[in-house]
């Protein structure tokens, strides 16, 4: 019984570690985001036709954010229900105990 509730505790782990990367993701893409609109409002409200400074921050951030995308797409799976913990928790429950057979 004690081999099981390791396991659970261990796949929890592991499911609640997916999250956060998910999670991550998002609050990325946010910071991304809103940060950009501030620097579009700034050039726009300072230097409207004149060099495009944004550009560096659009361009190099959004490369970074594309690859961290990239990333959790190719390591996480397709989960994205309102319960992403249970979710994940009962899916690699369920590839363990395939795993055991």
């Amino acid at each position: 019984m004690k081999k099981g509730t390791s396991s659970d505790d261990k796949l929890l782990q592991r499911a609640k570690k997916r999250v956060w990367v998910k999670r991550s993701l998002l609050w990325h893409l946010v910071s991304y985001v809103g940060v950009n609109i501030l620097l579009l409002a700034i050039y726009y409200l300072t230097t409207p036709g004149g060099c495009f400074w944004p550009v560096w921050s659009l361009a190099c951030w959004g490369f970074g954010f594309i690859v961290h995308a990239i990333v959790v797409a190719s390591i996480l799976s397709r989960d994205g229900s309102p319960d992403e913990v249970t979710r994940e928790y009962e899916r690699l429950k369920r590839e363990e105990a395939q795993e055991d057979e």
